[in-house]
């Protein structure tokens, strides 16, 4: 089986042990583990102990400064691809053990043009397999437009290229092998500023 390159969009102020073990114990099933580093406000830095306790990943850094920070994380990564599969994952996103690979055969295996995680309103980059060549069809743009958030211009691209190809959606009744944990970075993100009353997150 070809093995896709995962790429994840990873603030420097925080770390994710389940996902972090997540990743380690499914190493095999990568051909490259890329992670682009965003920056916020938050005074913590992981980025030195990240590369050091993961040498076989691939660390990119987006920047400080920029409006299109999500877009410019996303498309760094993009550039460091070498795999023709590419499968988008968010910390958030937990998987049952075994679910991985069985959602890597029924996709590369069988030449399915992308597997992805609908929720109620969106298709969300929360999981998100699909062919290079598709991604590099799109116009690549990662950020909020016309009341979308920044990943809806991509995915509404994606449905009109994946239109007469086939497709697996992934969604609690279809598949309720995962977790989707909602909003756990901004709600970290809340708890590290002792405002944990705002926290909205849910499993989806």
């Amino acid at each position: 089986m070809i093995k896709p390159d995962l790429i994840t969009i990873w603030p420097r102020a925080f770390d994710y042990p389940p996902f972090r073990n997540f990743v380690v114990k499914n190493r095999d099933s990568f051909n490259r583990v890329i992670i682009s580093f965003t920056h916020n406000s938050v005074q913590y830095d992981f980025r030195k102990w990240l590369r050091e306790n993961h040498p076989d990943w691939t660390f990119i850094d987006a920047g400080e400064g920029h409006a299109d920070w999500y877009g410019k994380a996303i498309n760094i990564a993009l550039n460091e691809v070498t795999s023709p599969w590419v499968l988008f994952i968010e910390q958030d996103f937990i998987l049952e053990n075994g679910n991985l690979q069985r959602l890597l055969r029924k996709t590369v295996d069988k030449n399915v043009a992308a597997t992805f995680f609908v929720d109620v309103k969106r298709d969300h980059l929360a999981f998100y397999l699909t062919k290079k060549e598709l991604i590099d069809k799109t116009s690549r743009k990662f950020m909020p437009s016309d009341g979308m958030d920044c990943f809806g211009l991509f995915t509404r691209e994606m449905r009109i290229l994946l239109k007469d190809l086939s497709i697996i959606t992934l969604n609690k009744t279809n598949n309720p092998r995962y977790k989707h944990l909602s909003g756990l970075t901004h709600n970290y993100n809340l708890i590290l500023q002792d405002r944990s009353e705002l926290i909205t997150g849910r499993e989806e």
